[in-house]
């Protein structure tokens, strides 16, 4: 049956034209987003736009983005410049290298030497 098309991905059924064969559409529950006319959805969802997510990433003074919409549990909470670090699903460890601080790296390149924090942490 036609609404069991929806069902069956976990998606809602809806017939906007009931005169008309065919109209009908699979809609994707929130927060994912898409449909499909007279056939199941390819659902699309930005983990980053689910509060307990984000609310992770901003918590610790992260940012949250999701690369893969199509896939599940690939959010990536990312530290903020100039610390460097991300973690999947979950709180970025952070490393601040002085050595990305133009001032600090070009004390060393002035002097035509490399610049290196061995302490990044």
């Amino acid at each position: 049956d036609i609404k069991s098309a929806c069902t069956d991905a976990d998606q809602t059924c809806e017939d906007a034209d009931v005169d008309e064969d065919g109209t009908w559409q699979c809609l994707c529950v929130l927060p994912a987003t898409g449909s499909g006319t007279a056939a199941a959805a390819q659902c699309s969802l930005d983990e980053c736009q689910i509060p307990g997510n984000v609310g992770t990433c901003t918590a610790a003074d992260q940012t949250c983005e999701d690369n893969d919409h199509s896939v599940a549990a690939t959010w990536t909470c990312r530290c903020r410049p100039p610390y460097d670090g991300s973690r999947t699903a979950g709180v970025a460890e952070c490393r601040y290298d002085e050595c990305t601080d133009p001032a600090v790296r070009s004390t060393c390149t002035d002097a035509g030497q490399t610049c290196t924090d061995v302490d990044d942490s």
